[in-house]
């Protein structure tokens, strides 16, 4: 196969970290090559990518753009990268954290190409082995996964495809039963790498864990959202997963039904504030599920309404909402700010326009939005709410943010430096 000048050029500057690492010199670099770099560093540290989609990178030539990128070095056999046929990468992507949120997309993107990342060694020789999951070394993955306490295991929900393991330290419920019950939510096909494994050692209430980042990290969240105190003495706990309906609108659908009372307010870290009596109920979005506590009767109760309620949207005992004039979209939304916390609910079943909830996000957080009608318009479906919202002010902008993306639309800054956003169909 003949070379071609250009595509001499690239892959050059692809593979110059590895040329780097291996030789300790640097080869001067074409004018030509800087210009077609598919990643720029940004005045304020962000970085910007973007890639030909019709050419793509192959899975080598984005481990040594990582590399270069991360300043991290990658080790790994050419036979596990896999396939040569090229990852095709479509839009710009921004990432304003530079080089770290950069090196979790790199993580992310191996992950869904069947590669894992292991960390090895510490300080300046820290090397981080890439080992296929279902390769001839996959044995290797779990066994040499991180030790990270549990204070830490946040920072470690973005980091795709890397091994860690953690012990919980359980305050009220027994480890062994919760890990039963925890494990069918991370269950996989078979004992692969990329199963979550959940252990104890002879004490009913601590728990080992030991999986990838992002796994470890939810079932923590999970664990420590069951693990309140009962407030009878023949409380029982119910963990639920969710068939159709998202686990937020249904426990606040529950919420609405059964007052504010059973089913309490939940403080940042997504624990439970306990109430004076009766059930509490706590969703866990990234599950699909709701952990219930409280006595026998009470969730007795609970489970025979979240059985009603988590049917397919048609099968929904409720009334259409009545058609609504155009002139009353505006007031669709009941908004209120008290102090530092935002009131949020949409009544009656109606469906708020992406646009009315654009200028309504304007209002509350003076940052200018602009968008393109085609893209709110043309198949996006409408914001709708069951219950009222209470969102801190300064995590408003975050709420906005996922309602758009659950509806194909990315918010975006507007450039580098200015205070408006664009927002944009997602690619």
């Amino acid at each position: 196969m003949l070379c071609t000048p250009h595509a001499f050029r690239r892959s050059a500057a692809l593979l110059l970290p590895l040329l780097v690492w291996t030789t300790g010199t640097c080869p001067a670099q074409d004018p030509d090559t800087a210009a077609e770099r598919p990643v720029q560093e940004l005045s304020n540290g962000a970085i910007r990518f973007q890639v030909n989609p019709e050419a793509g990178l192959s899975v080598a030539e984005f481990v040594a753009l990582a590399s270069s990128v991360t300043r991290r070095p990658l080790v790994f056999q050419p036979a596990e990268l896999g396939s040569s046929a090229p990852i095709a990468f479509h839009g710009e992507l921004l990432f304003e954290r530079g080089r770290d949120e950069f090196f979790e997309f790199f993580l992310r993107t191996m992950y869904e190409h069947g590669i894992a990342c292991v960390p090895k060694g510490q300080g300046k020789s820290a090397t981080v082995d890439l080992i296929a999951m279902n390769g001839p070394r996959r044995s290797d993955i779990l066994t040499q996964a991180a030790f990270v306490p549990v204070e830490r295991i946040d920072d470690y929900r973005g980091q795709y495809g890397v091994p860690i393991q953690t012990v919980l330290r359980l305050q009220h419920i027994n480890g062994q039963i919760a890990a039963n019950a925890t494990r069918p939510f991370f269950a996989s096909t078979g004992m692969s790498p990329s199963s979550l494994v959940l252990g104890s050692v002879g004490d009913d209430r601590t728990i080992l864990l030991q999986g990838f980042g992002p796994q470890v990290a939810n079932a923590v969240q999970l664990l420590k959202a069951a693990d309140v105190a009962s407030q009878t003495g023949d409380s029982v706990l119910r963990v639920v997963r969710l068939q159709h309906a998202p686990a937020e609108e249904i426990a606040a659908t529950l919420r609405e039904l059964t007052g504010p009372q059973p089913f309490n307010a939940v403080s940042a870290q997504g624990v439970p504030v306990p109430p004076p009596g009766g059930a509490r109920c706590v969703a866990i979005a990234s599950l699909g599920a709701l952990v219930i506590e409280g006595s026998a009767s009470d969730v007795a109760r609970v489970l025979e309404l979240v059985a009603k309620l988590d049917v397919p949207t048609a099968q929904r005992e409720e009334e259409p909402p009545a058609p609504v004039e155009p002139s009353a979209l505006a007031s669709i939304a009941t908004v209120s700010v008290e102090g530092d916390e935002i009131r949020f609910a949409i009544p009656g079943g109606h469906e708020l326009p992406i646009a009315d909830f654009i200028r309504m996000a304007q209002r509350l957080t003076g940052i200018p939005f602009t968008y393109s009608e085609a893209d709110i318009v043309r198949g996006r479906e409408g914001l709708r709410l069951m219950g009222e919202l209470r969102i801190p002010r300064d995590q408003f902008l975050g709420f906005f943010r996922t309602m758009l993306y659950t509806r194909g639309l990315v918010v975006e800054p507007a450039s580098d430096d200015a205070t408006g956003m664009h927002v944009i169909r997602r690619r």
